[in-house]
Order: C-alpha cells, then structure tokens, then sequence
C-alpha cells in the first residue's frame, strides 16, 4: 500500500491525503500499520482488544516512518 512516491511525498510533508496511508489499512498481505513520527526513536501499536503492544519498524529509507505487518486482517482493529 502506497508507492514509493506516496511515501516519499508523505515525508517530505505533500501528500494530500497523508491519512490513505497512516494507521492500520487492510491488504491482500493481511493489516498494514504505519504510522509518522519524526522524532520518535519507537513507535508501538496497542490493539484494544488483545492489549499486546505491536512495534513498528522503522523505513530507514524514509525517515520518522515506522511500519508493522499482521499476517491476517481481524474484522476490527481499534487502537
């Protein structure tokens, strides 16, 4: 989800709709999550439902962007 020149817009601040790619996003791969956060050194998702943290891994090629992958999609993910 997102091409490289989404992403690449996103972090330098031009993407119109930053949001089509930040948070939790279901894909043919399961969940995305991603989130911006410059000046973070780590980022952790913590489901609602489950309440175990999930961290994102920095993109070092973009950076302040950290990225998480679930294996399968749940019906509903509050975080």
């Amino acid at each position: 989800m997102g091409t490289e020149a989404e992403l690449q817009r996103l972090v330098s601040l031009r993407h119109s709709d930053p949001h089509q790619l930040l948070g939790a996003h279901p894909d043919a791969d399961g969940l995305l999550i991603r989130a911006f956060r410059p000046e973070a050194s780590a980022v952790f998702a913590i489901p609602e439902e489950a309440g175990a943290r999930i961290e994102l891994k920095p993109r070092g090629e973009y950076p302040g962007l950290f990225e998480a992958r679930l294996p399968t999609a749940p019906a509903s993910f509050r975080y």
